[in-house]
């Protein structure tokens, strides 16, 4: 795997491996598209809400 390998990738290949040879359809775009998509108030609490998680569980 080349320079650009993503990430978790790297970390379990084998899933990956798993993922690759299921039958599920596979989308696939770039991290940059995650720049150009704008969010909404909606979309904004529900990062919010996301990132606060491990402290709702008691491991942050």
């Amino acid at each position: 795997m080349g320079w650009q390998t993503e990430w978790d990738a790297l970390g379990d290949p084998e899933a990956v491996k798993r993922v690759f040879a299921s039958k599920i359809d596979i989308q696939m775009v770039g991290l940059e598209s995650t720049e150009e998509i704008p969010l909404t108030r909606e979309h904004d609490y529900i990062g919010q809400v996301f990132a606060s998680f491990p402290q709702l569980i008691g491991q942050g």
